[in-house]
């Protein structure tokens, strides 16, 4: 149908003008790449990592994969990351979720250098958000890329009613604030707020990121609403979003699917945040 937001090749367009700039930067010597560290073994992570691969390959843009054993201790995790602050060819990394009980997260959010924080992990990035988007440099991904799809979408968030649900640290919270910033009224929901509905029911756009398996009811929206979509749950072999997809698919004046939709923007906003990095380091 006609509502169904196409991420995929909204972001297909995205990195094709991606791959230009990163040619234009390997014609001056600057080859950019990207490093992601997996700590322990979880095939899930490495098979959407390998995918990512892809994408950097097709914009002309490099990603090394650096496996670290579970058992690594936390100030051997620093130096890891120290080693790539110091490693001038490359431009950014990334740090797969979640990390170890054992770490002193502290310190390895005071270890990343800004400058190559592809995640946004590091207070400096976050801070950044809270001042507006002229002041934006390494945005979270997924909240930068659900940026990027409501701005190719020609979607205005200015007076617009908002309900992000979801306050986590690299999606929840900091969408929160990049939207607030774009002069939109936001509310934010998340696992301790009572009657969810009395919030989604007044959006004119719900954007959800928890990962609980059609949270979002049909009759917790309004008709004409925009639905947007992070959540990701695997249940018996299939894929689950946040929202009840083909019920409020008929209400929603445009949604996103639970595969194709989000994922290839956050993929882009990555790229996006490597070519940033790459042209300013």
């Amino acid at each position: 149908m006609q509502n169904i937001i196409d991420g995929r090749s909204i972001a297909d367009k995205i990195l094709k003008e991606y791959k230009k700039e990163f040619e234009k930067l390997a014609k001056k010597g600057i080859f950019a790449q990207a490093e992601v560290f997996i700590i322990g073994d979880n095939p899930a992570s490495l098979s959407y990592i390998k995918q990512m691969q892809k994408a950097f390959e097709q914009a002309s843009a490099k990603l090394l994969i650096k496996s670290v054993p579970l058992n690594v201790k936390t100030s051997e995790f620093v130096n890891l990351i120290k080693e790539s602050n110091k490693n001038s060819k490359i431009h950014g990394y990334m740090i797969q979720l979640p990390l170890p009980n054992h770490f002193d997260k502290k310190k390895i959010v005071d270890a990343i250098d800004p400058r190559k924080d592809l995640d946004c992990f590091s207070p400096d990035n976050l801070g950044r958000l809270i001042l507006g988007p002229e002041f934006e440099f390494l945005a979270p991904s997924t909240a930068k890329g659900v940026i990027k799809l409501l701005e190719e979408l020609n979607i205005e968030v200015q007076g617009k009613n908002i309900t992000v649900v979801g306050h986590s640290n690299i999606v929840g919270k900091p969408l929160t604030l990049m939207l607030i910033a774009r002069n939109a009224t936001v509310t934010n929901c998340h696992v301790y707020t009572k009657n969810l509905s009395e919030y989604t029911l007044k959006s004119d756009i719900i954007i959800s990121a928890t990962g609980v398996p059609h949270l979002i009811k049909e009759n917790m929206v309004k008709k004409g609403v925009i639905a947007i979509d992070i959540g990701y749950a695997k249940k018996n072999g299939k894929v689950y979003g946040d929202f009840e997809f083909e019920k409020i698919q008929k209400r929603a004046k445009l949604i996103t699917p639970p595969i194709g939709g989000c994922g290839p923007m956050t993929v882009a906003a990555l790229l996006e945040n490597l070519m940033i990095a790459a042209k300013n380091l």
